[in-house]
Order: C-alpha cells, then sequence, then structure tokens
C-alpha cells in the first residue's frame, strides 16, 4: 500500500530534498510551496522515482488559501498520511530596533500558525486511520536564544511547543509527531540571513532530509514527541 506525504516548502532546500527522499523510499507526493515553476522541477525528480506527485502553488502565510488548499489536497488524495511542515521565512531587520510589526506576523504565520493550520486539518484523518507521521522543520533556533532574530527564534519556539503539546496529546497507536532542529543549512534562506558567516561546517539540506525520511519510517514508529537536534559540524573537525 502506497502512502502519501504532504512537503510544505517543497520547491527548495530541505524541503526538496525530503521530498525527493520520501519518493525513492516509496510515498507518494503532495508538493506545496510559494514557486510553482520550482515544484514542477521537483515533482519531475520525484516522478522519476515512481511517486504520484501532485503540485500546489500557495503561500502557506495566506491562513485561507492554504486551508482550502490543505483540503483540496486530502481529498484529491484520499488522505494525507505524512505530513512535513518545512516551510519558513525571516524577515529581515529582526533584532528589537528594526523589527516591525508586519515582519512579526509575518514570520509567525508562516513558521507557527501554518504548520499549525496543517495539523489541525490533517492529524484527525490519520488518527482515525489509524497511521500518521507529523515531522515539523524547526531550528536550533527553537531551542535557544539568537541575537537579532526576534520573531524568527520566537516562531522556531513556538513550533517546538507545538510539536510536544500535540504529542502530549495525540496518544493513538501508529500516529507520531516529532520535530527536527537543524543548526546552520546551506540554503537560500539561510545563506541569505547570514551572508557573512564561516559556511565550511554548514549541514546540507540531505543530511536534514534524511533525519526526517528515518522518522516517517518503520524503524521511527515508536519515536513520538522528539525534538531532535542537527548540529552543524565544526569546521576544524
Amino acid at each position: 500500500m502506497r502512502r502519501t506525504a504532504l512537503v510544505t516548502g517543497a520547491g527548495r532546500g530541505i524541503g526538496r530534498a525530503t521530498a525527493l527522499r520520501l519518493a525513492e523510499a516509496g510515498f507518494d507526493l503532495a508538493l506545496l510551496a510559494l514557486e510553482r515553476d520550482e515544484l514542477d522541477a521537483v515533482a519531475e525528480e520525484a516522478r522519476a522515482h515512481g511517486a504520484t506527485a501532485r503540485v500546489h502553488a500557495v503561500d502557506v502565510g495566506d491562513a485561507e488559501a492554504f486551508e482550502r488548499r490543505l483540503g483540496a489536497c486530502d481529498a484529491a488524495c484520499g488522505g494525507i498520511d505524512v505530513l512535513i511542515n518545512d516551510a519558513g521565512t525571516i524577515r529581515l531587520p529582526d533584532d528589537l530596533a528594526g523589527a516591525t510589526r508586519d515582519g512579526w506576523d509575518r514570520t509567525m504565520a508562516v513558521n507557527a500558525r501554518a504548520p499549525f493550520l496543517a495539523c489541525r486539518r490533517l492529524l484527525p484523518g490519520m488518527r482515525a486511520r489509524g497511521f500518521g507521521r507529523v515531522v515539523n522543520v524547526a531550528s536550533t533556533a527553537g531551542l535557544r536564544g539568537l541575537p537579532e532574530r526576534l520573531a524568527y527564534v520566537a516562531s522556531k519556539h513556538a513550533l517546538v511547543g507545538l510539536t510536544r503539546a500535540l504529542a502530549a496529546e495525540v496518544r493513538d497507536p501508529g500516529v507520531t509527531v516529532n520535530a527536527v532542529c537543524p543548526g546552520a543549512v546551506r540554503t537560500r534562506l539561510t545563506e541569505g540571513s547570514r551572508p557573512d558567516a564561516d559556511r565550511r561546517g554548514w549541514l546540507e539540506p540531505d543530511d536534514v532530509a534524511a533525519q526526517i525520511a528515518w522518522l516517517c519510517g518503520p524503524d521511527a514508529a515508536r519515536v513520538h514527541g522528539a525534538v531532535v537536534e542537527l548540529a552543524d559540524r565544526d569546521p576544524l573537525d
């Protein structure tokens, strides 16, 4: 029996790498992101692995549009079995002096509200069917403070908190809720927000995707409520 995974932020970076990992593992896919062209390219690669891949261009920060798209995906796929909440954003400047209310609201909408909406829409079906995997892509910024990243850090702490609260609430056999918290990852988002950083020890998107795919697989069937920190590598190692 083939299962279907819905991946937000699937057009690039960790989302893209995760989608392809899941396609290789035998999952069909529902791919969501802002840019249709990027999604089409990922879908083409996924189909080369034998996966069915549906693409949906949507702004996850637009609550009404996102909820409509989630319902359409759920219906078209006959139920979503795996949810990967990867879509994320950071708005700069993000320090006390430069942060704006609009920037704060947008960061929270994409990084924290969208995963909540997706879980609220899709987890009941998983629980009814007796199988489900939710993996939230947070950050080490969700475990500790960072300077000049107010909204981003707060949103990732919220996502870690959402993961732990849902894991405490969802006690159904076959359904798990976990989070991964990578350090610095070589993606367009993080490189753009840290242009002067030493990238020699940064994680690659596939490093994170491998952990996510494992949490979706049979060997992690009893892993529930985990918040897995993935440290970026010391370039001197």
